[in-house]
């Protein structure tokens, strides 16, 4: 556009003119060009904001490619329900920026997730398990959803990566399950002192 905008300039176009070839080209840079490169530069920007979730950061950028072509960004407001304890899982998240908090299906908080994080793995990695937790937006929180009909595809069984996320997921099912313990047990001791 400076390149345009110069060549005018020295050919001294009129301004009427100048102005209607700066729509004219802007109109037609809008039209054909810049869906393209929206694309491209979403395509970076995903694969840059993958990279940089800890558990996939030692991927190779075939498998990176794979998972960046399989997710889709989404954005949740403070109170947005991400995922409701009880449901089938369809997909897990990867956190590019914001914080989750989950909770157990008695309402106990599990923990929080923040930037670079993941969650919803356990009922992705483990099929007869519906959702153990319930996830809640406490900001303004940009995600990506990871449909589970393509997990297998990005992460096969027995893969370094597929271990690390089933490790990761029995070590997530132990915390809800310890923390709904806590919660029934607690609510036991409140109604015996009653």
């Amino acid at each position: 556009m400076n390149q345009l905008q110069e060549y005018m300039r020295n050919k001294e176009f009129p301004m009427y003119l100048q102005d209607r070839l700066i729509l004219y080209y802007e109109y037609r840079y809008q039209k054909k060009y810049f869906r393209r490169m929206q694309q491209e530069i979403a395509r970076y920007s995903s694969y840059q904001l993958i990279k940089s979730i800890k558990i996939l950061s030692g991927l190779s950028e075939q498998v990176i490619d794979k998972i960046v072509d399989s997710v889709r960004p989404e954005v949740y407001l403070p109170g947005d329900i991400l995922m409701k304890a009880g449901n089938t899982a369809e997909c897990m998240y990867f956190l590019v920026h914001g914080t989750v908090a989950t909770y157990t299906i008695n309402g106990k908080e599990v923990c929080h997730y923040e930037d670079g994080d993941y969650f919803g793995i356990v009922a992705v990695m483990l099929p007869e398990r519906k959702r153990m937790s319930t996830a809640v937006a406490l900001e303004i929180s940009k995600l990506f959803r990871f449909d589970k009909k393509l997990f297998n595809i990005c992460f096969p069984v027995n893969s370094e990566i597929y271990e690390t996320l089933l490790h990761n997921a029995l070590v997530r099912l132990k915390q809800i399950l310890t923390a709904e313990e806590k919660q029934r047990l607690y609510i036991i001791e409140s109604a015996n002192k009653q």
